[in-house]
């Protein structure tokens, strides 16, 4: 908070360095291999609870915004993740990434599966965009064999 006089025109200057620094807070990005550094270090600190026998595990997590700054977290079973955890979180990250006055979002997802992935997929079923990848003299082929 910081007090200034309108007639004087007292702690103006202070309010406006203040307003550009929550700014520059606000529009700050932080690097994925940083961002990771420190969520690791939370949760070695303190992990997420237990609930209905399963504990989330925090893969991973990026950026995907600014002003506020946005933070996606990868996890497997995000729902369990309390709201305790979440707040404990967004203080951590605030404090260790330099967002100590600007409010911080955080948003919880599920990690996709290894066999949803391209490079992963099982065998005998082929990945979505492989048809896509095809010259298109063999999607017709491809469309052909399925009508029969």
């Amino acid at each position: 908070m910081s007090f200034i006089c309108g007639k004087t025109g007292f702690n103006v200057g202070a309010v406006i360095d203040l307003a550009e620094s929550l700014f520059e807070q606000s529009r700050q990005e932080v690097s994925t291999g940083r961002l990771n550094q420190v969520l690791q270090r939370a949760e070695e600190a303190n992990p997420p609870g237990t609930r209905h026998n399963k504990r989330p595990r925090l893969y991973y997590a990026t950026q995907v915004g600014v002003a506020p700054p946005t933070f996606l977290v990868f996890a497997s079973y995000p729902q369990l993740i309390t709201e305790q955890y979440t707040r404990f979180l967004m203080n951590h990250l605030r404090s260790h990434l330099g967002f100590e006055e600007v409010p911080v979002r955080t948003v919880f997802r599920a990690r996709e599966r290894k066999e949803m992935r391209g490079g992963d997929a099982p065998k005998g079923r082929p990945h979505s965009l492989t048809k896509h990848l095809r010259p298109p003299e063999a999607r017709e082929r491809g469309q052909r064999r399925e009508s029969r």
